[in-house]
């Protein structure tokens, strides 16, 4: 992991990155303002990722926080994209809920490293 500090976003239009190291603030991604997207994560210790829940999103955010890879010729990549990926919530075909449901789910319980449970709010 890279030692940073990660705050996904719930209104703002990234995740905020803080490196202690250096002092150095940065926000990934480009997201909608507003909309209260995500409340929380969990980082997810075997792989380095930390799956943020949805609150009013229907996608969970993975934010990578393994050390930055190298590009083709060696040198560290400068762009920081890769760090930031959602996965679409497939539903189940009885679920009933609609697809704008606000609150969604609030807190992951993490049993092991191999892993991650979500409590759902209804």
């Amino acid at each position: 992991m890279d030692g940073c500090v990660y705050a996904p976003p719930y209104t703002a239009k990234g995740v905020l990155r803080v490196n202690p190291e250096n002092d150095s603030v940065e926000v990934l991604g480009d997201f909608p303002v507003g909309e209260w997207k995500w409340h929380g994560g969990l980082l997810a210790k075997s792989t380095g990722v930390i799956y943020a829940f949805p609150a009013h999103s229907n996608e969970v955010l993975c934010i990578d926080t393994n050390v930055r890879p190298k590009d083709w010729d060696g040198e560290e990549m400068v762009d920081e994209t890769w760090r930031v990926s959602t996965i679409p919530i497939k539903r189940h075909a009885n679920d009933t809920d609609a697809p704008d449901l606000q609150y969604k789910w609030r807190k992951f319980l993490q049993q092991n490293e191999l892993s991650i449970y979500r409590r759902s709010n209804l």
